[in-house]
């Protein structure tokens, strides 16, 4: 539907976190490199490190060492503000 429930669909270890997205990646044709991923604790760190913008949300310290960007905020456009900045660097390429 587009909207985010915070429902948790599947519960994901570390290394299932970065398995996700390079299966989502492959799914939508999309380079690791040009995604970004969001997350706040241990099992998001090995996920940052497989996109290329990383946002960690309220994350715990290893999160925020982890990710290019650590945001503290209850405001989920902050969040989008790092996306859209990294589009606008080039970085991301259209799928």
């Amino acid at each position: 539907t587009g909207l985010m429930t915070g429902q948790v669909a599947d519960l994901l270890t570390a290394q299932g976190t970065a398995q996700r997205v390079r299966a989502l990646c492959t799914e939508y044709g999309a380079r690791p490199e040009d995604c970004g991923a969001v997350g706040d604790g241990h099992s998001d760190v090995a996920m940052f490190g497989a996109v290329g913008c990383s946002v960690a949300l309220n994350g715990v310290p290893e999160a925020r060492q982890a990710a290019g960007h650590s945001l503290r905020t209850q405001n989920m456009m902050d969040v989008l503000a790092v996306i859209h900045g990294f589009i606008r660097q080039g970085a991301a390429k259209p799928v």
